[in-house]
This record gives structure tokens, sequence and C-alpha cells, in this order.
């Protein structure tokens, strides 16, 4: 009799444990589905990370309480993803473009700008040594000067502006976002390849140009170019009254 009263007594005990787990369990999913509720949750930026990915900014007064779901598909809808401010790890361009699309065309914008740069000063670089030439020839060989001072000047103050600055505006190439990105440490925008294109190849190039028609004249008039070296020292180019140059052509 007293096991048998011992045993009705624990029923009730249990029945209501069971009954207080399953009001817990039901509390529980109720405020699982209050807290992900899009009319009435406000999500913290923690929350909004969690569930988007990202982080929020809530400095505007009207969203310092939290955002709901909505209001988050509201602004992604209206201002792009990046409304919702990326992670900190993540660079500043990023952050600050309203679209992660036009990452894409801001990187093809640097490349083009960067490889435009690189035109424009080898361009400038080049005719350093056409330049030089006719003076390292004069002084050097006696040769009379082929480009004075003058001519130095307006060529690169005046004649050259134009070319050099119309390269600053030439369209991308056609493998311009199939490169890989450079190597800072190494692909600077002046290096050893640029000087090269521009001292030895395209300078020597245009030298030899500009010297090939500075003898010309001189074979037009038949003087050879032997009879043009040394030819201020031995005096065939000095015309100091306007007369012509005593240069002999028989030797």
């Amino acid at each position: 009799m007293g096991k048998d009263a011992g045993t009705a007594a624990l029923v009730p005990e249990q029945k209501l444990s069971k009954t207080a787990e399953k009001n817990a369990a039901a509390e529980a999913k109720a405020k699982r589905a209050r807290t992900y509720d899009a009319d009435e949750h406000l999500m913290s930026p923690s929350e909004v990370a969690a569930r988007y990915g990202t982080q929020v900014d809530l400095q505007s007064p009207a969203h310092s309480a939290g955002l709901t779901a909505a209001q988050v598909e509201a602004q992604r809808a209206q201002h792009g993803f990046n409304r919702l401010t990326p992670p900190k790890e993540l660079p500043e361009i990023v952050k600050f473009l309203k679209q992660f699309s036009s990452i894409v065309a801001a990187v093809e914008e640097g490349r083009v700008i960067f490889d435009n740069l690189r035109k424009t000063i080898a361009y400038t670089l080049t005719h350093a040594l056409p330049e030089l030439f006719p003076i390292f020839l004069n002084l050097a060989l006696s040769f009379p000067l082929g480009l004075g001072g003058l001519l130095i000047l307006s060529i690169d103050l005046v004649t050259e502006q134009g070319p050099a600055i119309s390269l600053a505006y030439e369209p991308a190439e056609a493998n311009v976002m199939l490169r890989p990105p450079r190597d800072v440490a190494t692909e600077r925008l002046i290096d050893g390849r640029l000087l090269r294109y521009s001292y030895l190849i395209a300078g020597v190039l245009q030298s030899a140009v500009c010297m090939i028609a500075f003898f010309s004249v001189f074979w037009w008039y038949g003087i050879s170019v032997p009879q043009v070296a040394f030819g201020i020292d031995r005096g065939n180019f000095l015309v100091p009254d306007g007369s012509s140059s005593n240069l002999d052509t028989t030797r």
C-alpha cells in the first residue's frame, strides 16, 4: 500500500514536469519566431552580419535602434549591397563604392591610366638621344651643329606637347583585363624595360633616321661625310661675313 501511494504521488509530478517542458519549448519557439519576424524585430549590427554576411551602419538617427529585415532589403534594393557596410578587413575602395560590380571598371580604368602614363614617359624619354647625338658629334668630331638650342627648346616645349598629351587619352588595350595583377616590387611606372625601350630601341632608331636626314643634305650638294667630319676645325663652316662657306669639295 505504501509503495502504491508513493508511485501515485510521483505520476502528477512527472506530468507537471513534461507539461513545463512543453510550455518552455513552445515559448522558445514563439520567441524565435518573434526574433526573426521582419515586421517586429529590430536587428543589431551583429545580427545583420550573421544573417547577411556583412555589417550595417546605424549612424542614421532613424535606424539607431536597429533595422528590420524589410528595411535591410529596401536599402539593398535602393542603394546597392554596399549600403550595408562590408566587413572592416575589406579594402576602402570596396566600402565606398555603391555597387561591387563597379570595382571591375575601376580596376580597368586604373590599368589604362598606368599604361598610358608609361607610354607618355617612354615617348618623352625617346627624343632625348636624338637631341644629344648632334651635340656629341659637334664636340667630339667637329661636325656642324645640326640641332641648336633654339630648335631643342621648340621641340621640347611646342611640337612634342601635343603627341605626349594625346597618349594619355589612348583607349584600353584588348588584353588589359586578361593580365594578372602587376608586381609592385618589379613592375613600376619607370623600370628597366621602359628605359631600355626608350634609349636603346626607339631612341637609337630615331637618332639614325635624324642623322640620315642631316647627312642627306650634304650628300645632295656632293659633300661626303669624311669631308664634313672635323670641318669646323678646318674652317669649312665658318662664314663670319655672311658669304658662302669656303668648303673645299675637292678634298
